[in-house]
């Protein structure tokens, strides 16, 4: 959603500057006026979109077609926190405090849930005919 709206940014910003002709009075907004977007909202939105980014790759690489690929947790789990990383170090210190506040809370939340590192553990969980029932991943560093 947030990729639709910087994708119609232009289109938007001609509605909101339009609007003014729908008033039905002198100095009265309409109620898309009291909505509209500014320059810095847009600027916020492509921050929250960068931010986000790697979370919507990650779904998408546990996305399958028929069943979920669980085997790939610990591999994108690391890739988030490394991206999260990334995108920290890639923000402004001049102009973009407010996003790399939020960047620092995302991983310290990520680092309470899952430590230093993610992998599998030794331990399977099996069911009848010996099949794997279920497997256990390993978090470090709380």
């Amino acid at each position: 959603m947030i990729t639709r709206i910087l994708e119609l940014r232009e289109p938007l910003q001609h509605l909101f500057q339009n609007e003014f002709r729908h008033r039905e009075g002198p100095n009265t907004q309409t109620q898309l006026e009291k909505l509209q977007l500014m320059d810095s909202d847009f600027q916020h939105l492509e921050n929250l979109e960068f931010v986000l980014k790697p979370f919507q790759e990650a779904q998408r690489a546990l996305e399958g077609e028929h069943y979920v690929n669980l085997s790939l947790l610990p591999l994108v789990i690391s890739e988030m926190k490394d991206q999260l990383g990334i995108s920290e170090a890639a923000a402004s210190q001049n102009t973009q405090q407010q996003l790399i506040a939020l960047l620092a809370d995302m991983q310290e939340d990520f680092q309470e849930r899952w430590g230093d590192r993610v992998a599998y553990s030794t331990d399977v969980i099996r069911s009848n005919r010996r099949r794997q029932k279920e497997f256990q991943l390993m978090h470090s560093g709380h």
